[in-house]
């Protein structure tokens, strides 16, 4: 239902901009307006905000930074986009698409817990909308019913997409009597890793929606302590205790999709959110590894958002008076399909821990990824290459240029021969990229790739493609190292992934080589010309795999799939398949004042260059100067590397 005010009107805080044509539901405590702009007559929807998030400049420039990204879903289905973010009379407010309807979270504080049936389809749509997000690689990171808009005819829209994390924040921060920006207080529906680290990813959002399937199935958000245990040291792969165990449901299937949500390990959770999907419609799937329930804690226990994640006693939430607890749904098991399937479990197998990081196209979003519990930036040294000779590892690849290294010295192990370069160590195919000047960075992008600056390089050599499975699975054979998994339906041929920076960098050395600056990386994908792809100017998705279809792929690819993709030099798969560590540590402004002659970035940092895209990302991601970067410690699903070498 709306409000319908007497005729076009303002209200104070959104100045002459506007005709205020109707108050729409309110979420929660935010008002809400219909309105028409004066100037372009388009009508949206007016949300307003916390006036504390007036004050915060921050938190504002944040939230405009993921608005670059957020107008990319407009029109997703199952999605409620907000499109702008103004202050007009320190009044803050969003500005999204017109849709009216109460929250999930209104209807949770006013009614019992709400049928099976109304629930699934609540989390249906709410698990469409996360799949249409995650394929873009957005994610919500503060999933919870206040952002679930339930409208008048059944339709369901999820809101708040990125934004929603950076107004908890300062909303936490000013009840507080604290300013400024800082950790939103840790609650019911944070996944348990964001307790250690604040950056949320696609598991989180699928372990959120978990808690509030089970919420609304059974007005409750309490959790077994031994469950909330088991989500403060999570083991990938261990059977955990039953968090759905104090109430029987009166479906099984919902039990079993919740298991599996809200699996504390996010590695043992759903794939995807297009696999919760699949599973809510009934299709079957593994089912979550659970042990022996344990005792529902008591209802003196303080609020879970009063607690740390994963520490003390949860919370019983707040109930009206005669308000029943209704059966809550179970988790559902990830299917292992051939597919792509989110092989996350690298670090978690060899050192049990999770991590997170930031994720940037244009303006930004999160990904997840898996960190050990501590890393040292160096990985200890690994033992030589075997000394017998290895052979090309991809020897059907279409010849490159020819390779014609003349008068500079190839490095040990490395030879030339019928133009192509190849090494011995370890069955790389190599390519020259000649000495000389090239123009790095991109005028019309990200912040961190201006201004244009011409480099110059000395020659080098650098990979062909990627290093695969079977070189790898090599190197861990010859150090005793544990070959990190791998995605469903991966051959030796498939770029390795799952490779935290420390460990790509140990491989380089052990086949007599380095990782590749990231000048020379961009030099080897664009050549002399400027290209914006290593094919040309514009893209093509023929010639590469990223995300939006057009390249025949899923999931990741084996090396060397588009040789239409080649760069100048013969480089394959500079563009898409698998993003690729560079030597050097990130500086956001290290084009400002880096050496013009062989630069190898900032002298020391936090987070490592990776370059190049992948299956996951989109056009804008895919570009040759793009940047990107991460902690070296952190390894990921669509991560991999290829090496360099001097010549002399």
């Amino acid at each position: 239902p709306s409000e319908v005010l007497a005729g076009p009107t303002s209200r104070p805080g959104v100045g002459g901009k506007w005709d205020v044509l109707a108050a729409l539901e309110p979420l929660g405590s935010q008002k809400v307006y219909r309105v028409r702009n004066r100037t372009t007559d388009d009508e949206v929807a007016l949300r307003m905000l916390p006036l504390s998030l007036g004050g915060e400049e921050a938190a504002q420039e944040r939230i405009r930074n993921l608005l670059q990204r957020s107008k990319d879903l407009v029109g997703a289905p199952g999605i409620l986009a907000v499109v702008g973010y103004e202050v007009e009379d320190r009044t803050p407010y969003f500005i999204t698409e017109v849709f009216s309807g109460p929250s999930l979270q209104d209807r949770l504080k006013k009614e019992k817990a709400l049928p099976v049936d109304l629930v699934r389809r609540i989390g249906l749509a709410a698990a469409t909308a996360l799949a249409a997000a995650h394929k873009i690689s957005f994610f919500h990171g503060e999933l919870r019913p206040g952002c679930i808009v339930l409208g008048p005819e059944g339709e369901v829209r999820v809101t708040d997409f990125g934004v929603g994390k950076v107004v908890s924040e300062v909303t936490a921060k000013a009840a507080a009597g604290g300013g400024g920006l800082g950790p939103a207080k840790p609650g019911f529906y944070r996944a348990p890793e964001l307790a250690r680290n604040d950056i949320p990813d696609a598991r989180s959002d699928l372990y959120a929606l978990g808690c509030i399937l089970f919420e609304a199935l059974t007005g409750d958000r309490r959790l077994p302590d031994p469950y909330r245990e088991a989500c403060a040291a999570p083991r990938p792969g261990a059977p955990f205790p039953d968090p759905t165990a104090a109430h029987p449901l009166m479906d099984s299937s919902m039990r079993e999709v919740i298991r599996r949500l809200l699996a504390p390990a996010p590695a043992d959770r759903f794939e995807s959110a297009a696999a919760v999907m699949a599973a809510l419609k009934g299709e079957p799937f593994p089912r979550a590894s659970v042990v022996s329930p344990g005792a529902m804690l008591p209802p003196e226990a303080a609020d879970p958002a009063d607690a740390p994640a994963g520490k003390g006693p949860a919370a019983a939430s707040p109930r009206a008076p005669g308000k029943a607890a209704a059966a809550a749904p179970a988790a559902a098991k990830r299917p292992l399909s051939p597919g792509l399937v989110t092989v996350v479990v690298l670090v978690a197998v060899l050192l049990g821990a999770t991590g997170w990081m930031v994720w940037k196209g244009s303006g930004f979003a999160a990904f997840r990824f898996i960190a050990p519990e501590a890393g040292e930036e160096e990985a200890e040294a690994p033992p030589p290459p075997p000394p017998v000779d290895v052979p090309p590892v991809l020897p059907d690849l279409p010849a490159p240029p020819p390779q014609e290294p003349g008068a500079l010295r190839l490095p040990p192990r490395v030879v030339a021969k019928a133009g192509r370069i190849h090494s011995l160590a370890d069955g790389a195919e190599l390519v020259l990229v000649p000495a000389g000047d090239f123009v790095l960075g991109a005028e019309d992008a990200n912040e961190d790739e201006r201004p244009l600056r011409r480099i110059v390089l000395a020659p080098f050599l650098i990979d062909r493609h990627e290093v695969t499975v079977a070189q790898f699975r090599r190197f861990c054979d010859a150090s005793g190292r544990r070959m990190p998994p791998q995605p469903a339906g991966s051959t030796g041929r498939h770029p390795v992934v799952n490779v935290p920076w420390t460990e790509a960098n140990a491989y380089a050395r052990w086949a007599g080589r380095r990782l590749p600056t990231e000048a020379e990386w961009e030099k080897a994908a664009r050549g002399g010309d400027g290209r914006a792809f290593p094919w040309g100017a514009a893209d093509d998705p023929s010639r590469r795999n990223g995300a939006g279809g057009g390249d025949g792929q899923e999931g990741l690819a084996p090396a060397g799939s588009f040789p239409g993709g080649a760069g100048p030099t013969g480089a394959l798969d500079l563009s898409g398949n698998a993003f690729e560590w560079c030597a050097d540590w990130y500086g956001e402004g290290y084009y400002l004042t880096g050496p013009v002659q062989d630069p190898k970035g900032p002298a020391q940092g936090k987070e490592r260059v990776v370059r190049g895209g992948s299956f996951l990302v989109g056009e804008a991601s895919l570009r040759t100067s793009f940047r990107n970067h991460l902690e070296p410690a952190r390894a990921f699903e669509d991560i991999g590397f290829r090496c360099a070498a001097d010549l002399k």
